[in-house]
């Protein structure tokens, strides 16, 4: 298997319980630091079962959440974060296309148990 984050920037990984999706969140943050330095890519991490603590690559956590008020929080700083990336309207297409009008790693957004953050009382991710 292959992804593209550059081409396809959003993965949902779908499956039973005990089918391995934490795993695969595991082995996808590992490859992201393998091939990046922490200055190249970070994780924002969402995983109220803890399920991933301690099996990521620390050097490129940002931020790990495992409650829903660290989560709105830590998305709420990438919020302030990606603002800043925002093109001007003196960015040229070929700095668009480039993607060289702003400087800083890419951050990865991982959630494991989206269920569990998707609720119907709420949900942490559209509060940003």
């Amino acid at each position: 298997m292959y992804v593209d984050f550059d081409t396809d920037p959003l993965l949902v990984i779908y499956g039973e319980s005990e089918s391995g999706k934490s795993a695969l969140l595991r082995l996808i943050a590992q490859r992201i630091a393998d091939q990046h330095q922490p200055h190249e890519a970070l994780l924002l991490v969402g995983d109220y079962r803890r399920g991933l603590f301690g099996h990521l690559p620390q050097d490129h956590v940002l931020h790990y959440a495992s409650a829903v008020g660290a989560l709105e929080q830590g998305l709420a700083q990438l919020g302030l974060l990606l603002g800043t990336r925002m093109p001007t309207e003196g960015t040229t297409a070929e700095q668009m296309r480039a993607r060289s009008w702003w400087q800083g790693p890419e951050v990865f957004v991982v959630i494991d148990d989206y269920d569990l953050v998707a609720l119907p009382s709420g949900n942490a991710i559209h509060h940003t």
